[in-house]
């Protein structure tokens, strides 16, 4: 498991200029692997978000640090030999200093991978973006943004030592009227070091 508590932003410090607010944010994880091959686990998190450049327009009163950022998560991974399925789950809410209610957004995944006796690894995952809906000022509810699907296939193989190879096809559809869907075909090497 991890606890945190942490003075700022959560963002890494080496690439932002300093804290954007004074809040504290708490991040916990729990992680249980109740089988072999199974591992299960769950989140919290939950800080203000605001940047210091929203601090003019807050109404008197109030402070950056009245706003906050939740987030509940749930994730699930499940291997044997050579197969591997994973998941996870999570639900956002901010609260926002010009609109009453919460917005709200939940994510999800899950993708299954398979590596093939050649190291060469096949991999299909979905994921997708669903967003609530909040009052448009008229009477009438409207999503705040729409919503979002992907399906994503792939296949890697390593070339050398941290050196990774992947063909990658990615189909994203946006439900937004008149909008089509965008497919990707990407070919990518990847190094870690």
């Amino acid at each position: 498991y991890l606890v945190a508590l942490t003075q700022g932003t959560l963002s890494d410090p080496r690439s932002s200029p300093g804290d954007n607010n004074k809040g504290r944010q708490l991040a916990a994880r729990l992680g249980l692997v109740p089988a072999t091959g199974l591992v299960l686990g769950a989140s919290y998190a939950r800080g203000p978000y605001l940047d210091r450049a929203v601090a003019a327009v807050l109404e008197p009163g109030k402070k950056l640090e009245d706003f906050y950022q939740k987030v509940i998560g749930a994730d699930a991974e499940y291997s044997i030999r050579r197969f591997k399925v994973m998941g996870e789950a999570a639900i956002i809410w901010w609260e926002v200093p010009t609109i009453a209610e919460d917005l709200k957004t939940d994510g999800f995944y899950l993708e299954g991978n398979y590596t093939l006796r050649s190291r060469l690894r096949a991999a299909l995952r979905y994921s997708g973006l669903r967003f609530s809906q909040i009052d448009d000022g008229v009477g009438s509810q409207e999503t705040w943004d729409y919503d979002v699907d992907r399906w994503e296939a792939g296949l890697s193989y390593p070339l050398y030592e941290g050196v990774l190879g992947k063909l990658a096809w990615q189909h994203t559809r946006l439900d937004q009227p008149g909008a089509s869907g965008l497919k990707v075909l990407t070919l990518q090497i990847t190094s870690s070091f």
